[in-house]
């Protein structure tokens, strides 16, 4: 007795309304095959062609799902990246501040008086003031810069700020 091909869906086993697993259909820029192996790294074996509308329902729910979840995740990343380096690059720029404060310190002390350096460095040297931070009125979390919370408020909340 020669084998015979099982037609019907391979997630259900559905027999009504079938598509091909393989072919392109409409909108799409990949086969349902190629979906299994993208969202589920299930590989499709060639023998097995069919999956019914129903699962292709689901099955693109769970592509689109994934894509959105994915580009969330990188975008959650890279906005935490930049509110990383926007803060180190703060720091960088306050520290080699400080340092050419006290080159320029020594390099004009030429034998003066001691005490009349270290008074002129308080009188130079302004106390740290803290920047405002930015806070997002959606989700309250704050930002350093008002560039990076208007990224933020497009990106995470859909809100263009010209």
């Amino acid at each position: 007795m020669e084998d015979e091909e099982f037609v019907g869906c391979i997630s259900c086993m559905n027999t009504n309304d079938l598509c091909d697993l393989f072919a392109l259909y409409a909108e799409n820029t990949e086969t349902y095959a190629k979906m299994f192996e993208t969202c589920f790294d299930i590989k499709v074996p060639n023998n097995l062609k069919y999956i019914c509308s129903e699962c292709v329902e689901n099955l693109e729910k769970s592509t689109s799902f994934k894509i959105q979840t994915t580009k969330s995740l990188n975008m959650l990343q890279n906005v935490k990246d930049e509110e990383y380096l926007d803060e180190s690059i703060l720091e960088e720029a306050e520290s080699s501040n400080n340092e050419k404060k006290l080159e320029i310190l020594k390099s004009t002390s030429d034998g003066e008086d001691e005490e009349m350096d270290v008074k002129l460095c308080n009188e130079q040297t302004p106390k740290y003031v803290p920047r405002e931070r930015k806070k997002c009125h959606m989700c309250n979390r704050d930002f350093s810069q008002k560039q990076i919370l208007n990224k933020h408020l497009w990106k995470a909340h859909g809100f263009e700020i010209s």
